[in-house]
């Protein structure tokens, strides 16, 4: 029996063939190997190997392959070629044929598939053989929905039953390969639930060792043996890594929730880990940021728009007036004989006709959007400008609308109306995405969209006090329906001022404070003064139990004397300290939270704290994430400025540090949680990296407000007592004294759960000293493996004893102790990686997050609030 195994991916995937390939050769393959390049404009001899051949999507012989290709996108794409392919390989004479998807892996070769195919006709595999019903997704209705086979792999016998299911089913994908759930339709899957009813031999092969991925890990417990998976008994034949997350094994894949909030198993994270580290061997580098030549029209730079193909798809009157082949616009540069043909060029209405079937199409969704012939053209024309951006329209079909608009002769309240159309069209389709990609049934539609709404509409409203006028303005926008106050949106709230001229912002904050909150309020005001910003520092210490022995930085005045105020207070504390904040620390004009958070569920409880705020400032990606998932207020990234002074410094025997030796040092606050912080991982980190060594090697451990925990002190003191290489410093040390401590130690040590920013990691990097870190959170913004040694971890839940993250329904790390007491031992004994790191360290910190870029960040957004968005702020508006 000839056989035959395939793929199918475009180039920006093809590292991920190219690891399977390889695995399918290791697993002792001897079948033909294929790999089928659904892509257009690119150079064939980057994507060859030894390890398969590679077949062009043309090669298939797709009739109207061009009409084909343009309906869908890249997902779709790939997918609705799938029965194609079969077809294809069994006229190249092969009696047999599997497909694989890209993304899995083979550890054992697949006799038993190819025994299943020399007596049957198929052979699929069942996304679940247990119920999910955990809580966690997907469930059983997700599973439902997506299809009962998973067709990331199905294997097809040469049959004249199996030709006439690939018949049917190429039919089916010709214009139904899509993703709609509501129509009972994903892609090419849902299709192939009745292929045991339409193929009388099919096999379903429930055994737990094929097809392993995120759906069904939950009912299979993976164990490693030599290095390769075992499901209980039996070794994993293929693993599939769908949607799998690069660069962070925080999730399994972005499909699913169940391992990112109760961890991943230690095995399945180590096969992560290996696989990742193949992709990149194998082309992750030079195949990922190839382009989807799909994406683009022949002249290879006008974006074809995804909603284009969705007309194109399901209206044969566009599809009539386009060429064969629509991605050829050689006769028609510039589509003014097509999409951009004006519908009514006599009456002089700006509506094109691409922009009349998009707005036929969103009014299947939106029943505000405007009728075609509104107002001349002039309403459908600016709700499609509006909508362009969200919907990745390319320039060249929204400027001749757009100037079509300028050209009428409007007055000055029609320019306006234009305006505020487009506007409504934007929240419109912001409100719609969130509907989408939450399931958030607690609100209505209306009262999502002004949760999201924000920047122009919102300022314009908060203008105005009178009930009337904002009712007026919103049955504009929205339709009558929409005209009921809403609750929960701070309308007409503040107290209107004059814009100022000169560029200012308050900080208020705990300035004194010696901890991080404090530290990095003092952030936020060095790098605003070196970036020329004139700034009004308040020192707010309100239920604050930190020592306040830092000095405050200068400032132009102690009052609230600016229209924009930066209020460096956590969302708990703004919750309690709500009415004080409110009576003198809020700024009239424009107020912006920065806050920090440090585990993957922001609490609910604090959700009302975003009322005193028009947007939310955080220092990393992962706050960035975590709060933004709840957040109504627009939420910027400002990162920290990283620059602790280093004067004269003192030395390691002014310090009572060992003269000799490597010093690793581990710092903690334990009024920001001893359980968050994990100082205790660091010792036994230490223990079982240098327990029975006779080297010079020793762990500081810096600790404040142990008095608050003192079963840990204790715990920490037995440590201490039994090893004479641990030093326990405990207690505050002058800022200049702290930097210094810092400076004469080798490594930093944080075997942290989580963390808001990192900020002892940064400012020791910064010192140019090696980091010893769990891989996890805020830190990873600046750490990677060619200037710090990351840990691996696994997920765990939050302790729901530890202070603020009480009840907390999120994950945070479980830092791997024994890769991290590798990972020090590492650098005792290798001083060129010790030297090579911490120089790499420092360059990262001194150029990504000096005064200097931390400044320009703040002041390109001060800017644009105190244009656009201040209450009295002068905006112009076009057209």
């Amino acid at each position: 029996m000839r056989s035959a195994i395939f793929t199918i991916c475009s180039c920006n995937y093809f590292h991920y063939a190219v690891t399977l390939m390889k695995s399918l050769e290791a697993a002792g393959s001897d079948e033909r190997r294929y790999v089928v390049l659904v892509d257009e404009h690119y150079d064939p001899s980057e994507f060859v190997h030894a390890a398969f051949d590679t077949v062009s999507v043309k090669a298939l012989g797709i009739p109207r392959a061009g009409r084909f290709c343009f309906k869908y996108g890249l997902l779709e794409l790939n997918t609705a070629v799938k029965p194609s392919c079969f077809e294809y390989f069994f006229k190249l004479g092969f009696d047999a044929v599997v497909y694989l998807d890209p993304d899995i892996f083979v550890y054992r070769p697949l006799a038993r598939i190819w025994e299943h195919l020399f007596h049957n006709d198929a052979v699929l595999t069942p996304h679940i053989t247990s119920p999910l019903v955990d809580g966690y997704k997907p469930d059983d209705l997700d599973i439902l929905r997506a299809g009962t086979f998973n067709l990331g792999f199905i294997g097809l016998r040469r049959s004249p039953e199996a030709s006439a299911f690939i018949d049917w089913w190429k039919g089916k994908l010709e214009d139904e390969c899509i993703v709609a759930h509501d129509k009972g339709i994903f892609v090419d899957q849902r299709w192939c639930d009745l292929l045991p009813s339409l193929v009388e031999r099919t096999v379903i092969d429930r055994g737990p060792d094929l097809n392993v991925a995120y759906w069904n890990l939950a009912h299979r417990e993976i164990s490693l043996k030599d290095g390769s998976p075992w499901v209980g008994n039996r070794p994993v034949v293929f693993f599939h890594f769908s949607g799998l997350v690069l660069g962070t094994s925080r999730i399994f894949s972005k499909y699913e929730n169940r391992f990112e909030l109760s961890g991943l198993p230690q095995a399945v994270s180590s096969l992560i880990s290996v696989y990742e580290s193949r992709l990149r061997t194998n082309g992750l580098d030079r195949y990922a940021g190839h382009p989807y030549g799909f994406a683009f029209f022949s002249d290879g730079r006008t974006k074809v728009p995804e909603i284009l193909r969705i007309i194109y798809r399901t209206k044969p009157e566009v599809r009539s007036m386009m060429p064969e082949d629509p991605f050829d616009i050689s006769h028609d540069p510039l589509f003014t004989k097509s999409l951009n043909a004006f519908v009514d060029r006599k009456s002089g209405s700006p509506v094109t006709l691409l922009c009349r079937e998009v707005v036929l199409h969103r009014s299947d969704l939106f029943p505000n959007a405007p009728d075609f012939e509104a107002d001349g053209g002039i309403a459908p024309a600016s709700w499609f400008v509006g909508v362009s951006k969200l919907l990745d329209m390319d320039d060249k079909f929204v400027a001749p609308v757009s100037n079509a608009l300028a050209k009428l002769p409007l007055t000055k309240s029609a320019s306006l109306k234009i305006r505020l159309r487009q506007i409504a069209a934007r929240i419109d389709e912001i409100g719609r995405l969130s509907s989408e990609s939450c399931d958030r049934t607690a609100k209505s539609f209306p009262e999502r969209v002004f949760l999201k709404a924000f920047g122009n509409v919102r300022r314009f409203l908060k203008q105005r006090t009178s009930e009337s006028f904002r009712r007026k303005v919103k049955c504009r926008l929205f339709g009558a329906r929409y005209a009921r106050p809403v609750s929960g949106v701070r309308l007409g709230h503040c107290r209107q001022i004059q814009p100022q001229r000169q560029l200012g912002l308050n900080i208020v904050g705990y300035v004194c404070a010696e901890s991080g909150v404090g530290e990095a309020a003092r952030s936020s005001a060095r790098s605003a003064f070196h970036s020329g910003i004139r700034t009004a520092i308040i020192d707010f210490r309100q239920e604050c139990h930190s020592r306040m022995g830092e000095e405050k930085p200068k400032s132009t005045s102690d009052g609230i004397d600016n229209a924009i105020t930066l209020l460096h207070i956590n969302a708990d504390q703004m919750m309690e300290q709500a009415s004080l904040l409110a009576d003198g620390f809020l700024s009239p004009g424009y107020n912006i939270g920065f806050w920090m958070w440090e585990t993957t569920d922001f609490p609910d409880k604090w959700i009302p704290a975003f009322e005193h705020l028009d947007e939310v400032w955080v220092a990393s990606t992962f706050c960035l994430e975590t709060i933004g998932r709840k957040a109504p207020v627009p939420m910027v990234r400002i990162p920290l400025c990283v620059e602790p002074e280093t004067p004269a410094l003192l030395s390691r025997d002014e310090l009572g540090l060992p003269r000799n030796g490597f010093l690793f040092l581990a710092m903690a606050d334990f009024l920001s949680t001893p359980e968050r912080k994990n100082p205790l991982g660091a010792l036994e980190a230490f223990h079982r990296a240098f327990g029975a060594s006779s080297e010079e090697v020793y762990l500081v451990l810096k600790v404040i407000n142990s008095e608050h925990r003192p079963e840990i002190r204790e715990v920490m003191d037995q440590w201490a007592n039994a090893d004479s290489r641990i030093i326990l410093v405990d207690g505050y040390l002058d800022r200049l004294k702290l930097n210094a401590l810092v400076n004469q130690c080798d490594c930093l040590v944080s075997l942290h759960r989580a963390e808001g920013f990192g900020l002892p990691i940064a400012e020791a990097m910064f010192m140019g000293k090696p980091a010893v870190a769990t891989g996890w959170s805020a830190n990873m913004d600046f750490m990677n493996p060619d200037n710090s040694l990351p840990v691996r971890y696994g997920l765990i839940p939050v302790n729901r004893e530890s202070g603020p993250y009480a009840g907390n329904r999120g994950v945070w790390a479980d830092p791997d102790v024994d890769h991290a007491a590798w990972q020090m031992q590492r650098l005792v004994s290798d001083e060129s990686l010790v030297t090579r790191l911490g120089e790499a360290a420092r360059k990262t910190i001194r150029e990504g997050y000096s005064s200097a870029a931390i400044g320009r960040l703040q002041r390109e957004r001060l800017e644009f609030i105190h244009k656009y968005l201040l209450p009295g702020c002068a905006y112009r508006v076009r057209g």
